[in-house]
């Protein structure tokens, strides 16, 4: 990863369409109100009774307006953005996950998520002079079709997970995961080939 800074703060960004390896300044004023809307959206969305289906599903299209057909997200959920997330049809996301989408994450049809699972496009550089800044850097998160990830997993930046992958429960998934496997453990590895 390289580590280069931009050449000052306000050299931000207007709107959050950060792709894979930029750095952007949290604080920047763009990217903090970007940040508010989705709060108060998250807030209305958390905090709607399950009875009021149409009045959760707006919200939800509103929240995550690039879903496919027979998305479930069941509440509490938090999101950096919302918009950067594109999911496929079927995806079924449960109780507490947690996606820091500040830039593309990907999820194919029929995707599973488990309880709590967390899902990271950013993070900071490892230089700690740099990371004093403030700054952070965004890498993008793809998961294939018909993948299960287990409650408490973590997916981190850059990863990908390949079609009718399962990841173990409680995993952290710091590489990249191949189609047709199991994968499980701190850091995840390979378990199992499916069948």
């Amino acid at each position: 990863m390289n580590e280069k800074l931009p050449p000052c703060a306000d050299a931000g960004v207007e709107r959050i369409s950060l792709k894979d390896g930029d750095y952007f300044f949290p604080a920047e004023p763009a990217i903090k109100a970007d940040s508010l809307r989705t709060k108060s959206l998250l807030h209305r969305f958390n905090h709607t009774d399950p009875i009021e289906t149409g009045t959760r599903l707006r919200l939800m299209k509103e929240l995550l307006p690039e879903c496919g057909e027979g998305v479930s997200v069941t509440t509490p959920f938090h999101c950096s953005r919302g918009y950067n997330i594109r999911a496929g049809k079927n995806f079924y996301c449960n109780v507490g996950c947690v996606i820091l989408d500040l830039t593309d994450v990907t999820i194919g049809n029929d995707v599973q998520l488990g309880p709590q699972v967390n899902i990271y496009t950013v993070s900071h550089p490892i230089n700690p002079g740099h990371r004093s800044t403030g700054i952070e850097y965004v890498q993008p998160v793809t998961i294939g079709d018909r993948v299960w990830i287990g409650g408490k997993s973590v997916i981190l930046p850059g990863v990908k997970i390949g079609n009718d992958a399962v990841i173990a429960a409680g995993s952290v998934v710091t590489r990249d995961i191949p189609d047709r496997v199991i994968a499980g453990g701190v850091p995840a590895r390979v378990l199992k080939h499916i069948q």
